[in-house]
């Protein structure tokens, strides 16, 4: 392959990669539009119904719209992960390390063995939501059982 060849297919790539971008941008702001009236105000009640302190659906709140191109777009509970965010898709940042990071911004202890004891996760924001605060307290649990052990 020569070098104007490369160029060509680097072209090729990039412009292919800005105009599925912009798409993507342009889904955001529409959804955006639509949802003009719900913040993390709203976000945050829906999750206090269920226990879960306001602070805290604010802070993944706050992280999940730093994944996205569009300011202050409006999350909603049902929001799918990998359809809004681009969690686990190919170029996207995986679950994992979504997982890690706001187990960070919390400062929770991530270390708690929780395989098979959360339940259905359907890759919706509100499973995120439910599975962090599930971790933050086993692992908060486990360090206080092991501190008193001490």
């Amino acid at each position: 392959m020569n070098v104007s060849s490369f160029l060509l297919a680097i072209l090729i790539v990039v412009t292919v990669f800005f105009f599925l971008s912009k798409g993507e941008i342009a889904k955001q702001k529409e959804l955006k539009r639509k949802r003009a009236n719900y913040n993390s105000e709203h976000f945050s009640e829906y999750f206090y119904s269920d226990n879960i302190p306001k602070d805290f659906s604010k802070i993944i709140y706050k992280y999940l719209q730093s994944l996205l191109a569009v300011n202050d777009f409006p999350i909603l509970p049902r929001d799918d992960l990998s359809e809004i965010f681009g969690i686990g898709q190919f170029g996207g940042v995986g679950l994992d390390e979504v997982i890690e990071d706001i187990t960070t911004q919390l400062g929770c202890d991530s270390s708690a063995n929780i395989e098979g004891s959360f339940g259905k996760f359907d890759n919706k924001v509100e499973d995120l939501v439910k599975y962090m605060f599930f971790i933050c307290q086993k692992g908060n649990k486990n360090v206080r059982e092991n501190q008193e052990q001490v």
